[in-house]
């Protein structure tokens, strides 16, 4: 059965739709982005208190995300993996502090390399919440039949929760959501995916 004419037109129009929405979607989180980690690092290296150097490890669960030629969204695959990397944090206030951290994070096929900026906010006893941006950078990927890759450096946004257990380690659970189209399926139906992260770990300060 052959497709119209008017069908074919009907498919690029949402096709260019979806794509120009891409292109103002992740062209908003770069500027925004951007004026928060300079903020963020005037912050860091303006306040006289010591910084805080530590290690994290723990468990992701990333999805991916598909948005379809028509604009549709997917729940695409999902995988669980380890993350790990140093961390570092700078108190500007009893309860306030400002959070750094260079991460590696594991998947089955794709390792990023990620870079939060957090504000901590300790609101009650030994339990914190944290919020900022994060820049993930896909530094190795092993080419497989469901992604391919699309844009090296993405941008998300982080929040969380953290226990105190002692002076020095911390638990933690936490959220990322995607912004960017890093990776594009190979399925010729699906046209972008982004990645939204759970993450739960553990954090340990060292004592200088």
């Amino acid at each position: 059965m052959f497709t119209s004419k008017k069908e074919i037109h009907t498919k690029m129009i949402s096709t260019k739709k979806v794509i120009d929405s891409k292109k103002n979607i992740e062209g908003f989180p770069f500027n925004i982005f951007s004026f928060i980690f300079l903020l963020y690092s005037s912050i860091l290296y303006s306040q006289k208190s010591p910084i805080q150097y530590g290690i994290t490890a723990g468990w992701n669960h990333s999805i991916y995300n598909d948005v379809n030629a028509n604009g549709e969204k997917n729940k695409g695959d999902s995988s669980d993996e380890m993350y790990g990397g140093i961390i570092f944090e700078k108190r500007f206030s009893k309860k306030s502090a400002i959070r750094t951290a260079l991460l590696i994070s594991y998947t089955d096929s794709v390792t990023f390399l990620e870079f939060p900026v957090l504000y901590k906010y300790i609101f009650y006893n030994r339990f914190s919440i944290f919020l900022g941006p994060k820049i993930d950078y896909i530094i190795k990927q092993e080419w497989d039949d469901v992604y391919k890759l699309n844009n090296k450096i993405g941008f998300s946004t982080s929040f969380g929760i953290e226990y105190r257990l002692t002076n020095n380690l911390y638990i933690e659970a936490s959220y990322s959501h995607g912004y960017t189209n890093q990776l594009d399926t190979q399925d010729s139906s699906s046209i972008s995916a982004k990645r939204n992260l759970y993450r739960m770990g553990l954090t340990y300060f060292f004592k200088f």
